[in-house]
């Protein structure tokens, strides 16, 4: 935002922004977007073992789509699909992880939307440009600040609520 003596509005960023969105928005047109980053959480506990293949830490739980491929890396715990409105509505419950030390999947989002078919074997070329994609993406982030646990934190202590502890 522009900030100048006067009161700051979003508002004046909104025709910006209807400009460069318009054309998806009013016409259905294609998103000029083709790559989003989903995640890369390095607080998470690595585990299994590290793909010996890529310069990336597969064990680092991040998840990237370009096109119609996304990668996936570290644990990312059971996946759920949820059928999109208009279906019979049921979910689909599925395990994505069946093996603990896997911590690499490729899907073509496009042909397997509920990502049931891991391409990683099948496409290496395909993991490794995405996966050179998470470590640019990687090398601009800011670094996590998690501290560690303050006992003094507990709600308990303050009325049941959260809320500022330290005086």
């Amino acid at each position: 935002m522009c900030k100048d003596d006067s009161f700051i509005s979003p508002y004046k960023h909104c025709p910006t922004l209807y400009f460069l969105l318009s054309d998806h928005i009013s016409n259905g047109a294609a998103s000029p977007r083709d790559v989003i980053l989903h995640n890369i959480d390095p607080l998470f506990p690595a585990k299994g073992k590290r793909h010996p293949h890529y310069a990336w830490d597969t064990r680092v739980r991040a998840s990237l789509r370009s096109g119609d491929y996304k990668v996936i890396t570290g644990n990312p715990g059971p996946g759920r699909w949820v059928k999109p409105p208009g279906g019979d509505g049921l979910e689909h419950q599925f395990e994505l992880n069946e093996d603990p030390d896997k911590n690499l999947w490729l899907f073509n989002i496009a042909e397997d939307p509920t990502e049931h078919h891991d391409l990683s074997t099948e496409k290496p070329e395909v993991v490794e440009k995405l996966l050179n994609m998470l470590i640019q993406f990687n090398q601009t982030a800011v670094p996590a600040r998690y501290p560690p646990h303050d006992p003094t934190s507990n709600p308990g202590l303050h009325g049941g609520v959260y809320g500022p502890w330290v005086h």
